[in-house]
């Protein structure tokens, strides 16, 4: 039997830590059948688990649904005009969820995308600029959202 590593999950209660690290422990289990179980996308799975960890301001929700709206990507400033906030505190949200999401990302996600952000949002910037648009990802990012919007 193997055993797992002492693992660090930064958290505000003992029952959120209890909660992800389940998630976690669903995962990285060996059978690979337990990983999606009830037919959802794991990595879907996982994102709900980060945005339900805590409870979440409801422009986080509000941004969500701009992004399902969308058929492509939305300039970060348009996502603001949509919202009635700044291009700062997007950049805010994007930062609270990709802390959240990190929680839930595996090692091989922490190493290939350029953010934890990534699992729910693609970024692209323009060229020669640092001027961003978001897009939900496709599958994961998009189901989870419209899961987390249905709650």
């Amino acid at each position: 039997m193997q055993t797992s590593p002492l693992v660090y999950i930064p958290c505000y209660s003992l029952p959120e830590a209890e909660f992800l690290l389940a998630a976690q422990q669903r995962y990285r289990a060996d059978d690979p059948g337990a990983l999606a179980t009830d037919g959802h996308d794991d990595t879907a799975d996982r994102i709900i688990t980060a945005l339900k960890a805590a409870p979440l301001p409801t422009i986080y929700g509000e941004y969500l649904r701009v992004l399902l709206d969308a058929d492509d990507y939305l300039d970060i400033r348009a996502i603001a005009t949509k919202l009635n906030i700044s291009p700062t505190q997007i950049g805010a949200m994007a930062s609270k969820l990709s802390a959240r999401l990190k929680k839930v990302a595996t090692a091989t996600e922490l190493r290939d995308l350029k953010t934890p952000l990534n699992m729910l949002v693609s970024i692209r910037y323009d060229q020669g600029s640092k001027e961003a648009s978001h897009q939900l990802t496709d599958p994961a990012g998009r189901t989870a959202a419209q899961r987390f919007l249905e709650m």
